[in-house]
């Protein structure tokens, strides 16, 4: 279930290598034994039209969005928050050197009684 969304600036310097750093993303999520490697759905969305901040061109963002069931722990979401947030910020050092780049990750808790998916 649980759905990694990478959404980015088109600015950065990087090239995303998505199945390195998704792994990377993936890996940390399995290794809490609290989800599943193979339920896991990750996907990257690249904005061409935005504007970060007062509009300069130096101007960028990276913002991971983690979608999981509720019945978490506000623990176990706060270190997994940590964890995903300093892999991004390893990832992502190129922009944060030569850019005015925000790194941010959100936890999203999506209610399981409002979800549906087959059995």
């Amino acid at each position: 279930m649980p759905h990694f969304i990478l959404e980015h600036t088109n600015n950065i310097v990087e090239v995303i290598n998505s199945r390195e750093l998704f792994g990377k993303l993936h890996e940390i999520l399995s290794a809490s034994d609290s989800f599943h490697l193979a339920d896991m759905k990750s996907r990257v969305v690249t904005y061409d039209d935005y504007y970060v901040g007062d509009g300069k061109n130096e101007n960028a963002f990276v913002h991971l969005t983690l979608s999981i069931l509720t019945g978490r722990s506000l623990e176990l979401r706060q270190h997994m928050g940590q964890k995903l947030l300093q892999t991004l910020e390893e990832y992502f050092t190129q922009s944060k050197a030569k850019l005015n780049c925000k790194i941010t990750v959100e936890i999203h808790e999506i209610n399981r009684d409002t979800h549906f998916a087959p059995s």
